[in-house]
């Protein structure tokens, strides 16, 4: 049941944000995604000048609430409406 928990809901998130500095106050590191990842977080038609964070959900969660709706909304600008925060 774990495997399928990382699986699937795994501790760190991909955003992708215009620059990657506006959210370095917070624990984040940069990468790639796989091809299946890139699957995983229907992250194939994302604009390419954007920048990829990888957060983990509990420094998403100690964000203050307007950082993290901008957060959010950069997500949906950036052609991700199907993002699930919690």
């Amino acid at each position: 049941m774990r495997h399928w928990q990382r699986w699937l809901a795994p501790e760190v998130q991909p955003f992708f944000v215009a620059d990657s500095r506006t959210w370095s106050g917070i624990n984040t590191s940069t990468g790639e995604l796989t091809a299946e990842l890139r699957d995983t977080y229907k992250a194939w038609k994302v604009d390419r000048s954007l920048q990829l964070v990888l957060i983990r959900e509990r420094d998403f969660a100690r964000l203050p609430r307007a950082e993290r709706a901008a957060l959010v909304r950069a997500q949906v600008d950036a052609g991700r409406p199907a993002l699930i925060v919690r």
